[in-house]
């Protein structure tokens, strides 16, 4: 229930979770706690993590502690000491955890064109407004939404546990939804997920079929980009920031839409916020450089902005958790791609690489929805395997 929640409404991922904190307990009183502590000792950064994000900013004089400000990061607490529990007789229930995780992200891609298309038929007059399709899709928020999907994708295609025709038809069902999206970086992902399986199975994959399907996913992809002006306007503007020259396809209205220079103000906000504190080592604690940043936003006359975060998870922990904060979050990544290499794990290595790149874009630890998929899938990758006895 948990797992098939998570890309729906957020009261659904907090009913299901409280569900199986409760299951976990009235098993555990009947069964005898047994497990290596060894093997799940990396895991437990991940509730350090939240724990130091209260404890240390408690020695600032002007800080003001309040449940509201830590809130929608407890799931950083419970959800590694429950995947420590759910884990107790290995590798089976991550298993069912990952393959439960891409049929749920399969039904809500499922869900967003059913809610499109129904859109599209008591709407059809406004079909062609600039995000028509973008509005119209159920979603939460598609930079999370995408994020999501792709490490969907990810398990979908480099896991046994799928049939050939389920990983066609499920990944080409990923590939609209991303495209739709117009999420610029979730497409460059997507895409880069894609190389890698291509370079790790060539001798597997490369056929005429290959090229037949390739050459269909192309002409789909490139027919969906020119049905949304959106989407249009997003991929063709990406394609002349890198150098396509590709501006003269881009509309007038794409133009002022889909400006970088919004984040960059996010960005130097942030670091003005993070150079004004006086306890750089240890921030401004859970949410504290809010007063701060709004303050920097309505000085640079960002009225309307003036509600928004830094859009850069490095950064808002930098400023909220300090130096002490940025450098565990840093080493909890450097410690899941390592304990993935050493557990021969390239899907886990690559879900770690995709959570690590979406951070550059969006504050992920700021909503539950990126709370949980960072807890959830950095616990995973810190698991230790059992070595087996020969």
């Amino acid at each position: 229930m948990f797992i098939i929640s998570l890309p729906f409404e957020l009261i659904f991922t907090s009913i299901s979770f409280f569900i199986l904190v409760i299951t976990i307990l009235i098993v555990l009183r009947k069964r005898k706690l047994d497990f290596n502590l060894n093997r799940y000792k990396l895991v437990l950064l991940i509730p350090f993590l939240f724990l130091q994000s209260i404890i240390f900013p408690q020695i600032v004089p002007d800080y003001s502690f309040s449940f509201s400000h830590i809130d929608t990061q407890l799931l950083m607490f419970f959800v590694p000491l429950a995947i420590i529990l759910l884990d107790r007789k290995g590798v089976n229930k991550i298993s069912m955890i990952k393959t439960t995780f891409v049929w749920s992200i399969s039904i809500f891609c499922i869900v967003a064109f059913i809610t499109l298309f129904y859109k599209l038929l008591i709407n059809f007059e406004h079909r062609m407004d600039y995000n028509f399709i973008q509005t119209s899709m159920y979603h939460f928020h598609y930079p999370y939404d995408v994020l999501y999907i792709n490490i969907a994708y990810t398990i979908l295609i480099f896991s046994k546990k799928f049939r050939k025709l389920h990983q066609v038809t499920i990944g080409v069902l990923f590939f609209v939804f991303t495209l739709l999206s117009g999420v610029r970086l979730g497409l460059f992902l997507f895409i880069f997920i894609s190389i890698v399986y291509f370079f790790c199975n060539i001798k597997r994959v490369l056929s005429i079929k290959f090229f037949i399907f390739l050459f269909a996913i192309v002409t789909l992809g490139l027919v969906l980009i020119k049905t949304s002006r959106y989407t249009n306007d997003k991929f063709f503007d990406s394609l002349d920031k890198i150098g396509f020259n590709t501006k003269k396809y881009v509309s007038d209205i794409g133009e002022d839409y889909h400006k970088m220079t919004l984040r960059q103000r996010l960005w130097s906000t942030a670091i003005e916020a993070h150079k004004r504190n006086d306890f750089k080592l240890i921030g401004y604690g859970p949410n504290g450089s809010k007063p701060i940043i709004k303050s920097i936003y309505l000085k640079r006359g960002f009225k309307d902005k003036s509600y928004l975060n830094s859009h850069n998870q490095y950064l808002t922990t930098l400023v909220d958790g300090g130096y002490v904060g940025l450098a565990m979050l840093v080493l909890i990544f450097i410690f899941s791609i390592i304990i993935s290499i050493k557990n021969k794990s390239l899907e886990n290595v690559l879900i770690v690489i995709l959570i690590m790149a979406s951070f550059l874009t969006e504050s992920m630890l700021e909503r539950q929805k990126g709370v949980v998929i960072f807890s959830l899938f950095l616990s995973i990758s810190l698991i230790q395997q059992k070595k087996v006895s020969h």
